[in-house]
């Protein structure tokens, strides 16, 4: 569940720049909304690329903190920079978005991948796929609603929020995420129904011979017989 938070924030975001971003970069860059709505695109998924370089080695968990982080400053800043008509803002906004794009859907996969069996992976994916597409699609639509009834500006408000708010939700999930406790080890048994534990190969060395070898003193093949036996 905390995986699946980050995971529809991520795409609901990239669904937001792949079909209405050309609208609010018309309303911080008016006449341009068309080549630099593709440019924002661009700038969100290639920011994304890197991050998923970049932290290639660290921890899923630090990994999905730092892409909801970079999730809720980078929508935080894009809202603030289409409030202002500020177009340096606006991408400044979208680069930080792209660190939590490409952090937090790579943190939610390995966050969840390693704890399932070999067989279960194959269901485990196509489900992290199913939640990725359903937060691609379906907020697109409910903008596209409150695009036509409310304006640009109003869906960029509602949709960044969401976001954000989806973001908040696996960060403090992470945060609040106790301890993995690794089971401990079982002791080998001291003892066993029929008589004390014996290392067969321990007595065999001290009597010369190696297991299941018949020894070439006759006065020591009694004695690894016993310990065979025993």
């Amino acid at each position: 569940m905390r995986a699946a938070a980050v995971v529809l924030a991520v795409w609901a975001l990239a669904g937001f720049y792949g079909s209405l971003g050309p609208a609010p970069v018309r309303r911080v860059v008016p006449g341009q909304g068309a080549l630099l709505g593709g440019l924002a695109l661009f700038t969100l998924t290639a920011c994304g690329a890197l991050t998923v370089l970049v932290l290639r080695s660290a921890a899923p968990g630090t990994t999905m903190q730092v892409g909801a982080l970079a999730l809720i400053g980078g929508a935080a800043v894009t809202l603030v920079s289409v409030a202002l008509g500020s177009a340096g803002l606006f991408f400044m906004g979208t680069a930080i978005a792209g660190v939590g794009f490409g952090a937090g859907f790579q943190g939610g996969v390995r966050t969840v991948v390693p704890l399932s069996e070999p067989h279960q992976r194959s269901g485990l994916l196509s489900v992290m796929y199913l939640i990725s597409y359903l937060g691609f699609g379906l907020p697109t639509i409910v903008a596209a609603v409150i695009v036509v009834h409310g304006g640009v500006a109003r869906a960029a408000y509602e949709y960044g929020t969401a976001v954000m708010l989806l973001a908040a939700l696996a960060l403090a999930g992470t945060l609040a995420r106790p301890a993995a406790r690794i089971p401990a080890t079982p002791a080998a048994p001291a003892s066993r129904p029929g008589g004390p534990a014996v290392d067969v190969c321990a007595d065999a060395c001290r009597t010369g011979a190696a297991p299941g070898r018949p020894s070439s003193s006759h006065g020591s093949a009694p004695a690894h017989k016993g310990d065979e036996t025993r």
